[in-house]
């Protein structure tokens, strides 16, 4: 876990996060209230499902294929990716499917409830899941700037230079910005195509492991539910004006989840390279250090800046909402890396579980916090995030002995 390979990873989410936010705010300059609050609705909407498409396969592809890369095992990763791509391919037709049937029945959230909303929120997650897998792969590879440059900074630059060209010449849309945002998603795609292990295999090669795909699948899948179920809950409890609020403020406050991001992308392969060789107690503690000393002063930063830049964004007035997920985001920094470490340790059963366990109450909760409104929705996210992470820690420290948190400061071996 070299310190430059952790400085490129939070430099390179950093700028990612930076464009993101800029193009958030040309966002709110060339559309009224109503239709930043269904793009951005929309934006998140399918990067949740991109998620959920590529939930196990993205974490299979870095964990197995960190350890081919490093016994030189080429053909073998070119297979694994093949697989993925397969696998994410038969999850978008599920996807379409579904989304269809739902359009038909009547029970999409507002922001997702046209023919032309639905067919695009299925492109962009389709293609944004297979963005998802070949990233993971190239950080299998050690190719680590263009995995975060493809999906970080293009993915926030592309869209952004294109809306402030069109919108000198014409009027921009909900349907217009979201195509722009689609199209550039397809150029991504191509880019993250060049430069993987393309070795034709040699014989039959072992399948990635099923139960544990299946596993890591669901367990993933939960995580992304429980993550997104605020936003799933805005479509139908407030109106787009106050969801564009909400979401904009969860942008911001998100830039520490990209901070986390970073770190995880970066220790991700010696992680699953330490698990394999028995030797993760210090490895996991020097983890979840720099999960806390990081994380701390990222949100110190962000707690600094928010009277300054929330007010830029028209959300002066959502402070609140804003320190409550700030809050909820701190969760890596305060319980340890504990989902990317139960990945990489082989307790994906495990974190299914006690994931399968909080969904039913996060959803209760979440919806009857949001009666209230947005303010008491973001408590109730923050709340359920820190359950999750300290279910995790409990679970790493009774199986491998590894402390979360502060508690790692402590830990030599």
């Amino acid at each position: 876990m070299g310190r430059t390979v952790v400085i490129a990873a939070l430099g390179w989410r950093g700028a990612g996060a930076v464009m993101w936010l800029l193009y958030c705010w040309v966002l709110t300059r060339i559309l009224d209230a109503g239709a930043l609050g269904e793009v951005l609705y929309v934006l998140v909407f399918s990067s949740f499902i991109a998620a959920l498409i590529s939930a196990g396969w993205g974490q299979i592809v870095l964990r197995d294929g960190a350890r081919f890369m490093q016994a030189d095992q080429t053909d073998r990763m070119a297979a694994l990716v093949a697989d993925a791509v397969r696998g994410g391919g038969r999850r978008i037709a599920i996807m379409v499917i579904g989304l269809g049937v739902a359009y038909l029945a009547g029970i999409l959230p507002a922001p997702v409830g046209t023919v032309w909303m639905v067919a695009i929120t299925c492109a962009t997650a389709g293609i944004m899941a297979l963005i998802l897998i070949y990233s993971a792969a190239h950080r299998a590879c050690g190719h680590m700037a263009k995995a975060l440059a493809g999906q970080g900074v293009m993915r926030a630059v592309l869209p952004l230079f294109v809306s402030l060209i069109l919108s000198l010449i014409l009027p921009v849309s909900t349907t217009s910005a979201l195509l722009i945002h689609l199209v550039s998603l397809c150029f991504i795609l191509v880019w993250l195509l060049r430069d993987l292990p393309r070795d034709h295999p040699a014989g039959n090669l072992a399948k990635p492991n099923r139960k544990s795909l299946r596993d890591l699948s669901l367990g993933q899948a939960g995580f992304t539910l429980l993550m997104h179920m605020d936003v799933l809950v805005l479509g139908w409890a407030v109106g787009p004006v106050e969801a564009g609020i909400y979401l904009i403020v969860r942008r911001i406050s998100g830039l520490l989840g990209l901070v986390f991001d970073a770190l995880r992308n970066a220790v991700g392969p010696s992680l699953s390279v330490a698990f394999h060789r028995q030797s993760i107690s210090v490895t996991a503690a020097q983890v979840n250090r720099l999960f806390l000393l990081v994380g701390g002063v990222a949100a110190v930063v962000l707690v600094l800046a928010a009277n300054y830049v929330l007010p830029l964004f028209g959300a002066g007035r959502a402070t609140e909402v804003f320190y409550w997920l700030l809050l909820g985001g701190l969760t890596p920094a305060l319980f340890g890396a504990a989902g990317l470490l139960m990945s990489m340790g082989g307790l994906e059963r495990v974190r299914l579980w006690h994931i399968a366990s909080l969904l039913p109450v996060s959803a209760i909760v979440l919806v009857w916090a949001s009666t209230f409104g947005i303010a008491d929705l973001a408590m109730a996210s923050a709340m359920l995030q820190w359950a999750l992470g300290a279910g995790g820690a409990i679970a790493l420290h009774a199986q491998f002995g590894i402390r979360p948190g502060a508690l790692s400061l402590g830990q030599s071996r």
